[in-house]
């Protein structure tokens, strides 16, 4: 009846129409969208003898996706051959097992065996390229923000990376559904590239306007114009910082000009002077204030 009703819908429109009146193709197989349950993903995986090996990484951002209600139907098929062997969706069914929870999937039986060798042909959307069919604007460097600000606010404070490379897509959505103005930030951050990379500068502004809207908007300005500034203020400690390291040959990592804004953040918080803006790996990270 579901499937009527959505017919109904849909009878006037020129795609659907389009499809239904295509030359079909020869099938002997069928098609149906199911709730896979951690125990029907346990008996698919058993048939599970022409993947390739199991990614962690891949494997636990799905699992992260599903317990936390991210997971949504979206139309990606599991795949078995006529003799009911699993041709493609292992990771998200060992996903399934490891988060517990039972998620809707489109599951397709009766594709022939030899035809596994052509799956996977495509390459998968990044988020950038998401963020751009959602017409977001400067969607790379949009997308780059969010995977810092995610790392830093929900798994490492000290910008250690740990778990980084889970970071998936939907997390990235969600966080800019609940942070809008980080937008913001990356707008704002736009005229530092010259000094700094910009995604590093959009990630500090934000965390900074977490805590401080304003105070963010007019440190992040006095570092990029380099006005009104005078010896001592953190802004042009860090902005003599920046522009030092734009003529070395070697430049400081991420996590280093991140642990540097940080610093600076704090003594203009603070309202403390400081000349020589340094920070070691040696030195505990700093929290932001």
């Amino acid at each position: 009846m579901r499937n009527e009703k959505h017919q109904e819908k849909s009878v006037d429109h020129e795609v659907f129409d389009t499809i239904r009146d295509a030359e079909p193709v020869e099938f002997y197989g069928f098609t149906q969208a199911v709730m896979v349950t951690p125990e029907m993903a346990e008996i698919f995986l058993k048939y599970n003898t022409m993947n390739r090996g199991v990614s962690n990484i891949v494997n636990l951002r799905y699992a992260r996706a599903m317990k936390a209600g991210h997971w949504k139907f979206n139309g990606e098929t599991i795949v078995f051959s006529s003799q009911g062997i699993l041709l493609d969706g292992q990771n998200r069914l060992k996903a399934i097992i490891k988060s517990g929870v039972t998620v809707p999937m489109l599951a397709v039986y009766g594709i022939e065996t030899e035809n596994f060798k052509t799956m996977d042909q495509g390459s998968k959307r990044t988020t950038g390229q998401i963020l751009k069919i959602m017409d977001c604007g400067n969607n790379n460097t949009l997308a780059a923000t969010l995977r810092l600000a995610y790392i830093y606010l929900y798994l490492d404070s000290k910008m250690g990376n740990s778990g980084g490379d889970a970071v998936y897509h939907q997390v990235l959505l969600s966080l800019l559904e609940r942070y809008p103005s980080i937008k913001e930030s990356v707008k704002k951050a736009a005229p530092a590239q010259r000094l700094c990379n910009r995604t590093i500068v959009a990630f500090c502004h934000f965390i900074f306007s977490l805590r401080d809207p304003r105070g963010a908007d007019f440190f992040i300005r006095q570092i990029i114009t380099g006005e009104d500034l005078h010896s001592g203020d953190p802004a042009l400690s860090l902005r003599n910082v920046l522009i030092q390291n734009k003529g070395e040959n070697i430049k400081p990592g991420s996590r280093t000009l991140i642990a540097l804004f940080f610093k600076a953040w704090n003594y203009f918080r603070r309202e403390k002077t400081i000349k020589n803006l340094r920070w070691r790996d040696t030195e505990a990270f700093p929290e932001v204030i």
